[in-house]
């Protein structure tokens, strides 16, 4: 009774073995195949990535303008609050951030921190009415 357990034993690892062999082969081929295309094109995509990142990314938008990045910060955590308060959807938020940090990139009028509440409500309004079916 002892010999016969034994070989279930044996005869389930080894068949455990085989199927881990055949699942690393599996593996080694999928990251053969994976850095051959890395080889071929992986250099090309990371570039054209961080072009376009360039293109999307607005790096400074307080630059210009005298507003203090806490001022920012807690326009943003108010915007949080209002669309929290009103159920609108993240996407809707994360719109009017963008909006804001985009117009200010882009404008060469220079901005206080007494107009930040006001860019911060525009930009929200502006979201709500492109993203959402009932606006704020």
């Amino acid at each position: 009774m002892a010999k016969a357990t034994k070989k279930r034993k044996k005869l389930r690892r080894s068949r455990t073995a085989a199927k881990l062999r055949i699942l690393n082969q599996d593996n080694l081929l999928i990251s053969l195949s994976t850095s051959k295309l890395y080889k071929l094109f992986g250099d090309k995509l990371l570039r054209a990535y961080i072009d376009k990142e360039k293109d999307y990314c607005k790096l400074l938008p307080l630059f210009n303008h005298e507003v203090k990045p806490s001022m920012r910060s807690k326009m943003v955590d108010w915007m949080v609050e209002c669309f929290n308060t009103y159920s609108k959807s993240d996407e809707t938020f994360f719109l009017s951030v963008t909006i804001l940090d985009q117009f200010l990139h882009s404008t060469e009028e220079i901005y206080q921190d007494a107009d930040i509440h006001l860019l911060g409500i525009c930009a929200m309004f502006i979201a709500s009415k492109y993203s959402d079916v009932f606006p704020l």
